[in-house]
C-alpha cells in the first residue's frame, strides 16, 4: 500500500511526504553470506523457512522539499547569474528494520538439532511448547522441553 501527499507554496516550491507499507515473505534467507548463497534451512520441508523475508522493510516513509531562493532581478547581471535562482532542497528517508528469525549456526558440539542429518548450514530453534515466546531461556537448540521458570 502507497500513499502520497505533494504540495506547492510560495514561488514555486515544493513539498511532497510518501508513505508505503508491504509485507515479502520467502522460504529462504534472500541474501548471499559468504559465498554460499541462498541457505534452505530443511531441504526436505521448503515450507519450513517461510516467513518474513530478510529484505522485508514494512514500513517505509519519505519526505522532502524543494526551496526556490529569489532570483534577485533587481540586481546586477553577474550577480544575478552568480546568487540568484538557486535551489535549497533536503530529502528524508525513514524505515522499519528488516525482519529477524533467529537461526543457530557453528554448533560443533550439538551434533544435528533439527535431525535432518549432521550438515553445516543453519538451524532453527525450538520453542518449548506452552511457554510464551518472549524469554529466550526458554528456546532450547535440540527440542528438549525445559520446565518450570528459568
Amino acid at each position: 500500500m502507497q500513499t502520497a501527499f505533494t504540495t506547492r507554496f510560495q514561488r514555486n516550491s515544493t513539498f511532497q511526504l510518501s508513505y508505503t507499507f508491504s509485507k515479502t515473505f520467502s522460504d529462504t534467507s534472500l541474501h548471499i553470506s559468504n559465498g554460499a548463497g541462498n541457505q534452505v534451512i530443511d531441504p526436505f520441508n521448503l515450507r519450513a523457512g517461510y516467513g518474513p523475508a530478510t529484505i522485508n522493510r514494512p514500513h517505509i516513509f519519505g519526505a522532502n522539499v524543494i526551496y526556490n531562493l529569489p532570483t534577485l532581478q533587481n540586481m546586477e547581471r553577474y550577480v544575478r547569474a552568480a546568487l540568484g535562482s538557486w535551489q535549497l532542497s533536503s530529502i528524508v528517508n525513514i524505515s522499519s528494520g528488516s525482519s529477524f528469525t533467529p537461526v543457530i549456526a557453528g554448533l560443533s558440539n550439538v551434533g544435528d538439532p533439527s535431525g535432518i542429518g549432521n550438515g553445516g548450514g543453519n538451524q532453527l530453534p525450538n520453542l518449548v511448547p506452552g511457554q510464551p515466546c518472549r524469554n529466550p531461556a526458554l528456546i532450547t537448540s535440540n527440542g528438549s522441553t525445559r520446565s518450570g521458570t528459568p
